[in-house]
Order: C-alpha cells, then structure tokens, then sequence
C-alpha cells in the first residue's frame, strides 16, 4: 500500500493515465497506464516505431510520432487507440509534438539531413511553418499553458541548454547554461515552472525544475543511474520520468514534487521493457477497453 505524507500538507494521490512508449510488445508502441502501475492498456499495435505521445488540450486527440509509413510522421489518434490518422507528409522526420493550449497547432521537431529545427503544425492540414532555422540543433519542443512561449532544447552534444521563445520564433531567451547537456523541457500545468533533465556526471542525467524566469533551479532525483524525460501530472503536484535505477531496462516512475527524494514509485508492470512517458491525462480523457 502507498502512504502520501508531505510536509507542505496534504496532497491527493496521483489519478488518471500515463501515457508511455514501450517495447514490451515486441516493437515500440503507446500504452496507458495507471499512477499505480495498474491497469495497462496497449493503443498502437503496428510494425512502426511509435513514440512520444501527447494529448490534446480538450482531452480528446493524442499525437504521436510513427514510422509505420515510413520516416517519422505525426499521426493523431482518439484516446482509446482508435481512429489513427496521419497529419504531416513531409520529407523530414518529425518528433517531439506538444499542442497549442487552443489545440489549433502542434509544435514539434524537425529533423533532415542538415539539423533539427522548431516548427508548427497546422492540425486542420498538417501544414509545417519552421520558426527556428540556424547550424544548431533545437529539439524537444514544450507550448506553455498560457500559449505565449515555446520551450526547447538547444545546441550541440555535449553542450545543451534549455531555451524558452515566442510561438513566433522571436524573443529568445536562455534559462540555463549551456555547458553540460539537457534536455525534454516540460511546463507545469500552470505555467510556474520549467521540468528538464541534467547531466550531472559522466553518464548520469537527473530531473531538475526551473521557474519561467530562470530562476530558482531545483533538483528533484538523485541516483548513480540516468533519469530523463519528466512529465506532469495534471494537478502539477507529481513527475513521471524514465530511469535506469532498477537496470537493464527504463523504467517510468513517480515522485512527488512536495517530497521528491523521499515518496517514488515504479509504475513500469511486468514484464519489463524500455517504457518512457510522453504525457500525463486526466481521468476524463481515460482509454477505454
């Protein structure tokens, strides 16, 4: 049995979905899962890679990434799995998408030959508009719930840096620095912080958090093995993130932002497989068998 005991007060134990990319069917699919570690749920089941998922504002649209028809594409799908259909056509490789607070736009990455860039997705065409182009690679886009700035990662292994900018490409500011790499920067479901991972010795990336500003960066895992790729709970008030601390495998666990260091969880069931999470959905949007 799970026991939550916060020191800044009660706080209500996570509820509704996980959604995760995992290898434990064979290839690399999108599951739901319960904050528990219940109640998994497979939504794709094709010879694609598909990844990175992400759920509309209003709940009912998740966008992904697949390679079922090829490079990397983005498809949305209904919340149960069902109605897959593909949105980009386009020559580069698409990742990374995270909607418009008004569900109008997708940004995402946008990888060719050359490097990766920031774009928008029209939804209602699948048209791309790229608003960063330079001889550096940003990736791993976030929309802010407020819908005015963009965050993402910039730069070159082994120098990345967390940026943040305007949907339209302009008022760039840098939030970190830019020695050592980061990267998957995650808003907070009000718009106060900043989730990321840092690397914070040779072969080791742990989650951090930032305030909007740039201020105030936090901590929050501390394990000799890699921990990546953190996401929100819809309340604000738990991370999901992939590690490595159980080894062999990623594994997705949970952890309190009150306490993070002290309440964690696995939520990975077995078998065990390379699972990461892409989003956090609440309840209403809730897969169905």
């Amino acid at each position: 049995m799970l026991v939550f005991v916060f020191c800044v007060g009660a706080v209500a134990a996570p509820t509704g979905w996980i959604l995760l990319e995992s290898e434990r069917s064979g290839g690399l699919d999108i599951f739901a899962v319960r904050p528990d570690g219940s109640d998994l749920r497979q939504l794709t089941a094709n010879a694609g890679a598909n990844s990175s998922p992400c759920v509309s504002p209003d709940g009912t649209t998740i966008a992904f990434t697949s390679t079922r028809d090829g490079n990397s594409e983005l498809y949305l799908m209904n919340p149960d799995g069902s109605e897959p259909r593909r949105l980009t056509h386009t020559a580069a490789d698409e990742s990374y998408p995270s909607w418009s607070p008004d569900g109008t736009q997708i940004v995402c990455s946008q990888h060719d030959s050359h490097d990766a860039e920031i774009c928008l997705v029209d939804v209602s065409t699948g048209e791309t508009r790229k608003i960063t182009d330079n001889d550096v690679d940003d990736w791993a886009p976030s929309w802010s719930p407020s819908g005015d700035r963009i965050a993402f990662a910039r730069g070159a292994f082994p120098n990345i840096c967390i940026c943040v900018m305007a949907p339209d490409g302009t008022g760039l500011v840098t939030l970190t620095a830019c020695s050592g790499y980061r990267g998957a920067p995650e808003w907070s479901p009000d718009g106060a912080w900043i989730a990321y991972y840092q690397e914070v010795a040779a072969g080791n990336t742990e989650i951090f958090i930032i305030a909007a500003d740039g201020s105030n960066p936090r901590r929050m895992t501390s394990h000799p093995q890699p921990d990546e790729f953190p996401v929100w709970s819809p309340d604000g008030a738990y991370l999901a993130f992939a590690s490595l601390r159980a080894g062999g495998y990623a594994d997705v666990y949970v952890m309190s932002v009150a306490s993070p260091l002290t309440e964690i969880w696995s939520v990975s069931p077995a078998p065990r497989g390379w699972d990461c999470p892409g989003a956090w959905i609440g309840d209403g949007s809730a897969p169905t068998p």
